[in-house]
C-alpha cells in the first residue's frame, strides 16, 4: 500500500455514511451555527493501515522514499 508522505498526514478514511450521519446530526441546528466541529478520526494513515495488516495478520513494512 502507498502511503502519502510518512504516513502521519491527519487526512483520513471516511466512509460515506458515517460522514454523513456526522453532518446531517449538525444541519439545521441552531447550537452548531458559528461552531467548529470534528466528525471524522483523528487517527494517523499508520494506524489505519497497520489495523488492516493487523487483520490480515501481516506485518507492515514502512519503506521510505
Amino acid at each position: 500500500m502507498l502511503v502519502h508522505g510518512d504516513g502521519s498526514s491527519l487526512w483520513t478514511m471516511t466512509w460515506n455514511e458515517d460522514f454523513a450521519r456526522g453532518y446531517i446530526g449538525l444541519l439545521g441546528n441552531p447550537h452548531a451555527i458559528g461552531e467548529a466541529f470534528q466528525i471524522m478520526s483523528d487517527e494517523h494513515w499508520e494506524q489505519d493501515l497497520q489495523k488492516a495488516f493487523d487483520a490480515g495478520q501481516r506485518k507492515a513494512e514502512q519503506i521510505k522514499a
